[in-house]
């Protein structure tokens, strides 16, 4: 659904430039720039997300020295309280 709502985005924004007049032109740009950045920062965010997810690929996609995700300090602190050591 994501690259569906990006590629709509997109279209929007192409069509959006090409409808400008003269008179909108200063507007329009600084809208195709908020987009941009929009579409910048969800894109930040699904990494983000994906990153801190625990999963099979989570601890390969972490960025290096990422806090550990909540899934895996839970799991420590389990291991903790059961007396087990990594």
């Amino acid at each position: 659904m994501f690259p569906y709502l990006i590629a709509i985005a997109v279209l929007a924004g192409i069509f959006g430039f090409f409808s400008l007049s003269q008179s909108t032109m200063g507007p329009g740009i600084i809208c195709i720039g908020c987009l941009v950045g929009i579409l910048a920062r969800i894109c930040q965010a699904e990494v983000h997300h994906k990153s801190l997810s625990p999963g099979k690929d989570a601890v390969e996609n972490r960025p290096k020295g990422a806090m550990p995700s909540l899934h895996d300090q839970i799991v420590a602190m389990k291991k903790k309280e059961d007396g087990q050591t990594e």
